[in-house]
Formats: C-alpha cells, sequence, structure tokens
C-alpha cells in the first residue's frame, strides 16, 4: 500500500451491474487517497472485472465472501484493512467529493471521537418512498454530539454509508454481528453504551448522495423492519434506563397505545420499574398508575421516555416537555 494512505473505503455489493461502476467511480475521484476494498457477496460481476481493468490493483483490492448476506461480507472485508480509519460506502450510493479528506482531518484533529458522519443527500421518489426521504430529513438535522446520543434510541443517527470510524486491530475478528436486526444500528448502540456521548460526530457537509431506490436491502429484508429494530433497541433502553437512573427519580413511559404496551411490558422484562404511564386520553395498565398527559407535572418529579413511534406525535411531545421545563436527555428522552 502506499504510504500515508489514511482511510480504507468497505464496498460490500450483490447484483451491483447498473450502479457499482458509477459507485467506485466516485470514491477513486475523491482528492484523499483511500484503499478500496471492493467485496464481491456472488460468485462473478462483469462490473468488477471493468473496474480491475480500469484501476491500478494497489488502490483496489477485490475479495469474494460467498456465505450470502452483508454481515459476512462486511467482515471480510475488514479483515483486509491496513489503515488508520475505515469509511463505509453501499454500491446504490454516490461518495461526494471532499468526503474522505474532511472525515480524516476531523478524526486527525478530534482523537476522542470515534466515528464522524455527514449530511446526506436524498435521491429517490420522495412520495413513493417518503419514510426514507423523512429519515435523511431527520439525520441531518442531528448537529452535535448530544443531539447524536439523544437520538440513538428513536432510530440510526447516521446512514450507513456515510460513516467513517477509527479502525481497531480486534476489528478484523468480526465488527459486525449478524442477526435478525438491522447490523449497522446494533453496532451504533453498542459503542454509544461503551463509549458514551462523545462517541460520534457529524460534519456541516454533504457527504453522500443516497439513491433509494426498491432493491435497497434495509427496505426488503425482515431484519430491518419495525420490530426487529424494536427488539435490538429495547435493551439498551432498560440497560441504560437501569443504570442511569436507578437510584434517580422514577420512570414514566409518554404513550399508551397497544404498541406502547407491549413495549412497557418488554422493558418491565428487561428490570425497568415503570412508577406511572401518561397519554392523551384515559388508558388502563394493570400495576401502573395512570396520568393524563394534561395533568403531566412540572420538570423534577418524574423522568419521562416517550414509546411513541408515530414521528409528528413523538416531536409534538418533545415540545410539550421542553415547555414544561424538561431537558432533553436530562429530564426525558424520546425512543422509538
Amino acid at each position: 500500500m502506499s504510504k500515508g494512505i489514511r482511510v480504507s473505503v468497505l464496498l460490500p455489493f450483490r447484483d451491483a451491474e447498473d450502479c457499482l461502476e458509477q459507485a467506485v467511480k466516485s470514491v477513486m475521484t475523491q482528492d484523499e487517497p483511500c484503499k478500496l476494498i471492493l467485496v464481491m457477496n456472488q460468485e462473478k460481476s462483469a462490473a468488477a472485472t471493468r473496474i480491475l481493468e480500469r484501476y491500478s490493483t494497489e488502490r483496489i483490492c477485490l475479495i469474494k465472501e460467498l456465505r450470502q448476506g452483508i454481515v459476512p461480507a462486511l467482515n471480510a472485508g475488514l479483515r483486509e484493512v491496513q489503515t488508520p480509519y475505515v469509511a463505509r460506502m453501499d454500491a446504490d450510493d454516490l461518495m461526494l467529493p471532499g468526503r474522505l479528506r474532511a472525515q480524516c482531518d476531523f478524526l486527525d484533529a478530534h482523537p476522542n471521537v470515534h466515528l464522524v458522519s455527514g449530511k446526506v443527500r436524498y435521491e429517490g421518489n420522495a412520495v413513493m418512498q417518503q419514510g426514507y426521504r423523512v429519515f435523511v430529513e431527520q439525520i441531518n438535522a442531528l448537529n452535535t454530539p448530544e443531539q447524536l446520543y439523544h437520538f440513538r434510541f428513536v432510530e440510526s443517527p447516521f446512514a450507513h454509508p456515510a460513516v467513517c470510524f477509527r479502525f481497531e486491530e480486534h476489528y478484523r475478528q468480526g465488527l459486525y454481528r449478524e442477526g435478525e436486526f438491522p447490523e449497522d444500528y446494533a453496532l451504533w448502540l453498542e459503542w454509544f453504551s461503551e463509549k458514551g456521548k462523545d462517541m460520534a460526530a457529524c460534519l456541516a457537509q454533504e457527504v453522500l448522495c443516497w439513491r433509494d431506490g426498491p432493491k435497497r436491502l434495509s427496505r426488503n429484508h425482515p431484519a430491518y423492519s419495525p420490530e426487529a429494530f424494536d427488539a435490538l433497541r429495547l435493551p439498551y433502553l432498560a440497560q441504560w434506563l437501569r443504570s442511569e437512573l436507578a437510584a434517580q427519580r422514577p420512570i414514566m413511559i409518554a404513550g399508551g397505545g397497544k404498541l406502547a404496551k407491549r413495549k412497557i411490558r418488554a422493558l418491565q422484562s428487561l428490570g425497568v420499574k415503570i412508577a406511572a404511564f401518561s397519554d392523551l386520553i384515559p388508558r388502563k395498565l394493570e400495576g401502573i398508575p395512570f396520568i393524563l398527559w394534561s395533568e403531566l407535572p412540572e420538570a423534577g418529579k418524574y423522568f419521562v421516555v416517550s414509546l411513541v413511534s408515530n414521528r409528528n406525535s413523538r416531536y409534538e411531545i418533545a415540545e410539550v416537555l421542553k415547555m414544561k421545563g424538561y431537558r432533553e436527555g436530562f429530564d426525558f428522552i424520546l425512543a422509538g
């Protein structure tokens, strides 16, 4: 490898003949030299053959990982990393100019930050694929480490192909966990749990063009379903509530619909003591007192955990709490 290369770009692909070459070109034309690790999650690829003919093999490493799935492909790619930093990319997307240099420079200048992301440019059918457009709008509104940290129990604070993180030697043994859950969100929750609220940062510049299409894995695989996200996130939420609030204020849940009640019972089964729950209309849940939302006390008596899934309602709850003097992260937290 050329001396001084700071970053490897990890790009697994499968059935990407129509877009892989564009994605690779966006990486290879960056003003920061990099090592591109292509992980072919299939037997052969004409696009990959053309790429190797066009670019130097000193800059591109092509490996084959035939165990089907994103996690084996990602972990196979990590075994090839020889640089301090790893940037993620997907074959569907485009890396925007200046991304790698900006992310590497940021990590060089902030040795306590483990991961840096950036703003995402959404490219897709904003009506037909509205959920992803809204997700991009949400993560683009996260500007500080505190905002990223607070958002972690709502959804992933990052688009996976927009991140760049520090590479540690033990990552070669496998960094991503395999299961019926989103592999990137599982990693972020684990890192936030281990490294704390200053684990990550986000650049103000756009770093990725997210080309949302019907073949994107997160649209089609059961590991990315709402139920999979809940099953992954609730144990981390419970762990945080037990460790951070066990000796502090009692916990109140905002949300009393069927889905919220299931989450309440799940948290109880994970050892979280819930003192009360609240909603706009009277609700019943055996063993837990109900407080009408309009009668919510001022900040200080309870720590409020919102389990409302609807995005608009979630932020309306946050605004009401802030008007009553509640501080996010200290007096309340939003969760998915």
